[in-house]
């Protein structure tokens, strides 16, 4: 049985629970899916038809998620993620006093990294092109 068709308008992401499937784009096996993958995303990300057909190799079992949730779950994220980026600027001394305009174009161009305890951020002689502000950790 088919979970998706290629060319068919999408309205669910899906993740497999349990089984197999099997991934075929014009008829061609690109790949099989194994538990716990997300798949059909694109069709909701980018409101496109279906790029792949999706089917069962044996008996599956999948979660979905509608496009309108995923949608309102994401924005949500998007809108904690911005306030609570936006309350952390405003407690650094540097930007505490800037209009909020302002600030909020710092949020949305703001990008989290990561670095392991011994890793450089900085080398000196570096050209320095990026402003960090350490949000957690000791450097």
């Amino acid at each position: 049985e088919y979970v998706i068709k290629q060319g068919e308008p999408g309205n669910h992401l899906f993740v497999l629970a349990d089984g197999t499937l099997d991934v075929f784009q014009h008829n061609k096996l690109l790949t099989s899916i194994t538990v716990w993958t997300t798949f059909g995303e694109l069709a909701i990300l980018y409101n496109c038809t279906r790029t792949a057909s999706v089917r069962a190799v044996n008996n599956v079992r999948t979660w979905a998620l509608d496009r309108e949730v995923f949608q309102s779950i994401m924005r949500r994220t998007a809108e904690m993620r911005h306030e609570q980026y936006r309350n952390f600027l405003r407690s650094v001394s540097l930007l505490a006093n800037l209009p909020e305009d302002k600030l909020s174009k710092i949020v949305d161009c703001l990008e989290v990294e990561y670095y392991d305890k011994g890793e450089f951020i900085i080398r000196e002689g570096e050209e320095g092109s990026t402003f960090y502000i350490i949000a957690q950790g000791k450097v």
